[in-house]
């Protein structure tokens, strides 16, 4: 019984640290995502931003910041124990 319970501890463990590293790697990319499409399009960080916050307007940055959710989105989906916590 004993070492049963430590095997089934420890695999919940590790389960838990899957959970924890793939919450980190979806925030990791929301935190680079001005830097990604900024790389991508061609323009800096403040451009990106202004578009975001709709005081410029430019489609190409509209539709690659909306490529960069859908591939968060697209992680998520595949990694559903990392959105509800287990």
């Amino acid at each position: 019984m004993i070492g049963e319970f430590g095997r089934s501890g420890g695999n919940m463990r590790r389960e838990r640290e899957t959970q924890d590293g793939d919450l980190l790697v979806a925030l990791a990319m929301f935190h680079g995502i001005y830097n990604r499409v900024a790389r991508k399009v061609g323009v800096n960080q403040a451009m990106v931003s202004r578009v975001v916050h709709g005081e410029r307007s430019s489609p190409e940055i509209s539709k690659a910041i909306h490529n960069e959710l859908r591939a968060i989105r697209d992680y998520l989906n595949h990694t559903p124990k990392a959105v509800d916590g287990g």
